[in-house]
């Protein structure tokens, strides 16, 4: 049962707040669509009901509202009879508060450890420490929202303080806040502690259910545009690392996060380059420009195994992005992308490797026509023509891109995967489908990408 609520349930923080660290987004196998639709309504409508109407009445309520809605998506086929099974569930345990019960045994051991650490550290005193992480939640979800590094840099480790101030730099270069308004913590309580040997290596986790009005905006043109919103309730883990007698905030995972998404090779690789990892941060981040991300969408694209940090003094990305979370699509659409924004623009550049490149077969290099709005080029290279094609908005930017140059482009042409440019104003995107591809790799053409240019 554990199991089957923490994958439906995935939508309780499908655009979790700032402050759960990672900022929803799908499983990537559409459970994240499937908990959108049916648990989340059902679950809220239970929810709502505990609180304001835990009585028979109340009962009755969120079972004839959860079953109504449920069966009105035995009309949408297979999908919709998947939908249904998580309003089945999500409706039950919003009601009983599942949650709640599921953890009260590591809720009572984690109690048992800290008192028994109070009992020889004050610094351990449960009720402090759920004041404090109370006082971090309202102060994070404040400075989160008003990109206020500094004062983060008081309550946060340096290593995630440095982590959440690249997040913050790439909304800024995308042009966006995201405001977390009204935000209420629910409840608060312990699931992991570890008072070990020396108070440097003490360790605790609480687990915070909260809510808040939370809003993603971009600047577009001068015009504030409201990217998505909404007002579900979060649950998320706050790891917290002591300090002195003190405890800094280390790191905020989701209750739901799909560990089976998580890729050991991708963390090591972050942690080998002196780079930042996360699982979903990214979503954040999904760019809303070109050919690459033209079928992304908030709510139903992925980004994934995000890896951000700088290299000779520019803010860098690595990832995986999936336009769409629906079953079908994933294995075949799943992008391996190296990102750099850089001091200047080339309007919108395409260099696709030909076979498995962006564009396909719907309108691309094997049809020889370009996109909307592109021009289709041919370069003085035979061999670069056999392997590439060129679409740009602008002809004399194509001439001073510098990745075009032989010495480069052949270095893509040796790698074992198939990798294509997009070039959108300022950021340029190295990207690949094919499965051989590692981010060891994308991160060494994107340095050398770096020599090209002599950034």
């Amino acid at each position: 049962m554990l199991q089957l609520i923490n994958s439906l349930s995935s939508a309780t923080d499908v655009f979790a707040s700032a402050g759960g660290g990672g900022s929803g987004g799908g499983s990537g196998d559409g459970g994240g669509v499937i908990a959108l639709l049916g648990y989340v309504p059902t679950h809220l409508w239970g929810s709502f009901l505990r609180r304001k109407a835990k009585n028979p009445v109340g009962l009755t309520l969120m079972i004839i509202g959860t079953l109504v809605y449920g069966f009105g998506w035995w009309f949408f086929g297979a999908f919709g009879f998947f939908v249904s099974l998580g309003a089945f569930v999500g409706g039950p345990a919003g009601y009983y508060g599942w949650f709640g019960k599921i953890s009260a045994r590591v809720r009572k051991k984690a109690k048992q450890e800290i008192t028994a650490a109070a009992s020889q550290d004050p610094a351990w005193n449960e009720d402090a420490l759920k004041q404090h992480v109370q006082d971090t939640f309202a102060k994070f979800q404040s400075d989160w929202s008003a990109f206020n590094t500094e004062n983060m840099k008081s309550y946060l480790t340096p290593n995630y303080a440095y982590h959440i101030e690249l997040m913050l730099l790439a909304l800024r270069q995308r042009r966006r806040r995201n405001n977390v308004e009204s935000p209420e913590l629910i409840e608060t309580y312990p699931t992991d502690v570890d008072d070990a040997a020396t108070n440097a290596q003490d360790r605790v986790t609480f687990l915070v259910h909260a809510k808040a009005h939370d809003v993603l905006i971009e600047n577009v043109d001068g015009q504030e545009q409201e990217l998505f919103a909404n007002n579900n309730e979060l649950y998320e883990y706050w790891h917290f690392a002591r300090s002195d007698n003190g405890w800094l905030l280390d790191n905020i995972t989701q209750l739901t996060e799909q560990k089976g998404m998580e890729r050991a090779d991708v963390r090591a690789f972050a942690q080998t380059n002196n780079l930042y990892y996360s699982l979903d941060w990214g979503w954040l981040l999904l760019p809303r420009r070109g050919q690459l991300f033209g079928k992304g969408k908030f709510g139903t694209s992925d980004i994934n195994n995000h890896v951000i940090g700088v290299y000779n003094k520019l803010l860098i990305e690595l990832y995986t992005y999936l336009p769409t979370t629906k079953a079908d699509d994933t294995n075949k659409a799943q992008y391996v992308i190296a990102q750099v924004a850089l001091p200047k623009r080339y309007d919108s550049i395409i260099v696709e490797a030909k076979s498995g490149g962006l564009l396909g077969n719907s309108f691309g290099s094997l049809f020889g026509r370009a996109p909307k709005g592109y021009n289709h080029l041919k370069l003085e290279w035979p061999d670069f023509n056999k392997r590439y094609s060129v679409y740009a908005t602008n002809v004399e930017q194509v001439t001073a891109f510098e990745l075009l140059h032989p010495v480069y482009m052949e270095k893509l042409f040796a790698l074992p995967f198939k990798v294509s440019i997009e070039v959108v104003d300022n950021v340029v995107y190295l990207y690949t489908k094919d499965k051989k591809a590692d981010y060891e790799l994308m991160y060494s053409i994107l340095k050398d990408a770096f020599k090209e240019m002599k950034l």
